[in-house]
């Protein structure tokens, strides 16, 4: 479903200017580009050829700051094994610490996203054309080829500078279509192989993901597509294409395996400064609370199936709980609030130089090293994990000064870093309001009303994710009566004075808006809900 929205391209410039975010990059950056841009950057004798490998990126249609690239093939003599060879672009030959490049990276601390606006780390020269792996050009690249076996267990990785040709930029749509059997491609037959050997270890890998208990949580993809000079933007959701998650099993293997060797190298005495993404798990606390969540539900709905309720440590995985919720026209509405509940037990993942576990993957340790030219963190373990590669010095000799001043660089990647994904998440919260705030005064004038489903409750208010725009907006009770609260377990909303209930937790409703109250960070739409059905 979508929705059709006019943003003044100014108000969601204003969201990147409130944050420090600008178009423009100081002239000391500009220049240093404008550098690169005269120099024969794989002429390095240094690099290995591979150009011969039928590397091809796959990315939304749209993207242009190409991070990745990858061709997959079965190694010599070994039918039942496969090698995955991943390219990351060489972000860190260009951005080195004592560059301006550098020090306006870690000063934004990533790249940004907003509707119809991309504000990049690196300036487009760079990002979009020189480090980017474009088709049919020589690119730098560090290169992971990695064999697994025919579970889709690592066996070993190595690690190369190389130089690479993209054959083609794919898109995430156009792959699924060749999965589907679509015969109108234009792709070689040494890229439909290595394709078809990605989907192989791609579902291999996610089946590993299932045995270590990983949720994969019932959600699909909001797209806010920009109609340029119209103004117009279409808001919708898709699901995520197969094609989508056999790639991303492929960063997520590079990201793991880059930490892996990161760490290895700290605890062998290497003198190098990884860093980590770490993400904890739940804990007990949050779990118990979600069974007995469960257990309100189901007793407040009379659902006496066993697959409605769930025990911490029983032998059911909370992942393999969450998949065997129906999808059912009638209970669906039910499972996506309890999968909203589920994902909400979640804390945020963050960078650290500790390593530690990354509940959300799975992984022992993690790292980034997938997106080199969006993240600052990535261009700063990129570097280190060549520093790590290179011989090693030894322990009793001083330290380089180049070294010493990596440990205080690193704190402040991290610092950055984490920085970034927060206001990341905080712009994208302001465009969102943007986009709702135009639909409701549109709703206001005309009438309209929208459908969604209740997917959590809290104190004050209960949230609905709408249909369509497929974004979520609150409710205030109070906007719904005086004596309208949640109850103890917050899983129905009532009235106190008429002793009446107004919705639970997984009812379908339809919302009109009534008005609005206040203004700038106290803006409240005033909406009134009743239940479907």
């Amino acid at each position: 479903m979508n929705s059709k929205v006019s943003l003044d391209g100014a108000d969601v410039l204003n969201i990147a200017v409130r944050h420090g975010i600008s178009q423009m990059y100081p002239d000391a950056v500009h220049a240093e580009a404008a550098q690169w841009a005269q120099r024969e950057v794989t002429a390095d004798p240094a690099l290995i050829d591979r150009r011969s490998m039928p590397f091809v990126t796959i990315d939304n249609e749209d993207s242009r700051d190409l991070d990745q690239a990858v061709y997959v093939s079965r190694p010599s003599g070994e039918p039942r094994q496969y090698m995955v060879h991943y390219a990351l672009a060489d972000a860190a030959h260009f951005v080195s610490p004592a560059s301006a490049l550098f020090h306006e990276a870690l000063a934004r601390g990533a790249s940004y996203y907003l509707p119809g606006v991309s504000l990049p780390m690196l300036p487009r020269v760079l990002c979009e054309d020189l480090i980017s792996l474009n088709p049919e050009v020589e690119r730098r690249a560090m290169l992971m080829s990695i064999r697994l076996d025919d579970d889709g267990e690592v066996i070993e990785t190595h690690f190369e500078r190389a130089k690479i040709r993209s054959r083609a930029k794919l898109s995430y749509a156009g792959v699924q279509r060749f999965y589907d059997g679509a015969t109108d491609h234009s792709f070689s037959a040494d890229v439909a192989h290595s394709l078809a050997l990605l989907a192989e270890i791609g579902g291999r890998r996610m089946i590993r993901a299932e045995e270590r208990d990983i949720v994969r949580y019932r959600r699909a993809e909001l797209v806010i597509k920009s109609g340029h000079s119209s103004g117009l933007f279409s808001v919708l959701t898709r699901p995520r294409f197969d094609s989508e998650k056999y790639n991303e099993q492929m960063s997520l293997l590079a990201n793991i395996e880059g930490a892996r060797r990161l760490l290895a190298a700290s605890q062998a005495g290497h003198r190098t400064q990884p860093i980590f993404r770490v993400h904890p798990n739940p804990g007990s606390e949050r779990l118990e609370g979600f069974a007995a969540l469960l257990d309100a539900m189901a007793d407040a709905r009379g659902l006496s199936e066993a697959h409605w309720r769930w025990r911490p440590g029983g032998s059911t995985s909370l992942a393999d709980f969450l998949a065997a919720l129906p999808e059912d026209a009638e209970a669906g509405a039910i499972s996506k609030a309890l999968h909203r509940q589920a994902l909400m037990l979640n804390f945020r993942s963050t960078y650290s130089t500790d390593p530690g576990a990354h509940y959300g993957v799975g992984a022992a340790v993690y790292g980034r090293f997938s997106a080199p030219m969006r993240e600052v963190v990535g261009v700063f373990t990129h570097k280190e994990l060549w520093e790590a590669l290179a011989p090693n010095e030894s322990s009793t000799q001083p330290l380089p000064a180049s070294i010493a001043a990596d440990e205080s660089t690193r704190e402040r990647v991290v610092e950055q870093a984490n920085a970034a994904k927060q206001r990341q998440a905080q712009m994208t919260r302001e465009a969102n309001k943007v986009i709702l705030d135009q639909l409701m005064g549109d709703d206001f004038r005309l009438g309209n009303r929208r459908s969604g489903t209740v997917v959590g409750l809290s104190k004050n208010k209960l949230h609905v994710s709408l249909d369509s725009p497929p974004i979520d907006v609150k409710v205030y009770y109070s906007h719904l009566g005086d004596s309208v609260r949640a109850d103890r377990d917050f899983v129905h909303v009532r009235s106190t004075s008429t002793n009446t209930n107004i919705c639970t937790l997984g009812d379908r409703v339809e919302l009109c808006v009534l008005g609005e109250e206040g203004s700038g960070t106290r803006h409240r739409w005033r909406l009134d809900l009743r239940r479907l059905g």
